[in-house]
């Protein structure tokens, strides 16, 4: 095995050195590279670091193996690709079968417990699942009851499963104290943030996490859709051209990135190019749900209303249904059923403490408002939800037919032109 430190800023290396050992000193491997890197760092390790360095995660070798795999699956289950053959539920639950395989080998894996409460929350939130997922826990701090690893697990554990924030960040205080560099840290803290608007705070931990870790692909995904709520789309550029660079193969951010100016200044061009490119030279990629989703899209934007019909039958089943009935009914005329449905997802999307559910359950609800007559609280709606920050951009409402029983009002257009980038303002 080869290790090499380089420094990025001038691409030269600091530090080489082949390992040529047996498999069974992968632990004093592993020790030893860390060192040397610290060393070449000039850092100076507290007691505790290099404890934590020195220190074996399992004596089993096969049970690391799995643990190794379960956390690689994790990683890549968290943004799902069907192009890849990402399918989440699917990966995670692979990764839980190789967790509790590794702590049925070693039930003083500690680190195999952390990474089984992960994958449970991630899952879902049935009382079954997180059931499961705080057994891990539990036996965590059995095994280490001071441990910062356990006190995060918990702290995910809160916020992902319960939406417990206070609890959450207070678990979350007691890990950073003994894990004050650690990524994860700083990745929860801002999903926490951007969770209840704190969008200053959330943008600076984001941005730490990623400082920590440059190469962590869910932790670029989360800033950079930050940047898109907040209409920073020159950041969200940048933080998508990082993630097409590190996984060229993702069909999903190479078509996410050629929809910046779409959100910016509803020029649909580079967006057509990247699905036209991809539909050539990407065998297959008409069958992909999400393609025939972005290809539904578009084709609603151009008025094309026969390519959209087409494309139904390839549409993903696995969109969002608590809308569809709603606006089914606005559609149909149903005025009375439409807007009574619209109220109650609107009570319950406000009754979740998520700054991504409220407004999307709002947008829905302006839509049907739109399409039913109610044009004075759709225009009502908006007004008040384009003043922060959201998934609502200038692209969607120039583009988007869902939007054109409003069209030529007033009222409208000035929503419209708020979200203007300045230049398209002034012509």
């Amino acid at each position: 095995m080869n290790a090499q430190l380089i420094d990025t800023r001038t691409d030269t290396h600091v530090w080489v050195e082949q390992y040529d050992r047996d498999v069974n000193d992968l632990f004093t491997v592993q020790s030893e590279i860390a060192q040397k890197v610290a060393q070449h760092l000039h850092a100076k390790l507290s007691a505790s670091e290099q404890a934590s360095v020195e220190e074996r995660p399992t004596q089993d070798l096969v049970a690391y193996d799995f643990y190794v795999r379960a956390v690689s699956m994790i990683y890549t289950a968290q943004v799902p690709e069907e192009s890849l053959g990402i399918d989440t539920e699917k990966t995670l639950s692979e990764a839980v079968d190789l967790l509790n395989r590794a702590v049925a080998r070693d039930p003083n894996f500690f680190l195999a417990y952390c990474q089984l409460a992960f994958a449970h929350d991630l899952i879902g939130d049935t009382p079954e699942r997180l059931a499961l997922a705080k057994s891990a826990i539990d036996s965590a701090f059995r095994l280490r009851p001071d441990s910062g690893e356990a006190h995060l697990a918990l702290a995910w554990h809160l916020y992902w499963g319960y939406l417990d924030y206070d609890r959450a960040r207070a678990e979350l205080a007691r890990a950073q104290q003994s894990l004050p560099n650690n990524p994860r840290v700083y990745e929860l803290a801002g999903s926490m943030d951007r969770s209840q608007r704190r969008w200053v705070d959330a943008t600076h931990n984001l941005e730490r996490a990623c400082e920590l870790d440059p190469r962590n692909f869910p932790y670029l995904v989360n800033l950079g859709s930050t940047y898109l709520w907040l209409h920073d789309y020159d950041q969200h550029a940048k933080i998508m051209d990082r993630i097409v660079a590190l996984l060229p193969e993702r069909r999903r951010e190479r078509i996410f990135r050629a929809s910046v100016e779409v959100y910016r200044r509803a020029d649909t061009g580079p967006w057509r190019a990247e699905l036209e490119k991809i539909l050539t030279n990407e065998a297959g990629s008409e069958k992909d749900p999400f393609m025939a989703g972005q290809r539904y899209t578009l084709a609603l934007y151009d008025r094309d209303w026969d390519t959209a019909s087409s494309l139904a039958p390839v549409l993903s089943q696995k969109n969002s249904l608590e809308w569809s009935f709603p606006q089914l009914d606005a559609g149909l005329g149903k005025k009375e059923e439409a807007l009574n449905e619209g109220r109650r997802a609107m009570e319950l999307g406000s009754s979740v403490k998520n700054s991504f559910t409220e407004p999307y359950v709002k947008i829905c609800f302006a839509i049907i408002c739109a399409w039913t007559g109610e044009r004075e609280l759709a225009l009502g709606q908006l007004e008040a939800l384009t003043k922060t920050p959201g998934s609502h951009t200038y692209g969607n409402f120039r583009l988007s037919p869902m939007w054109d029983p409003l069209r030529g009002d007033p009222r409208f257009e000035k929503i419209v032109a708020s979200l203007a980038p300045k230049e398209t303002v002034s012509k």
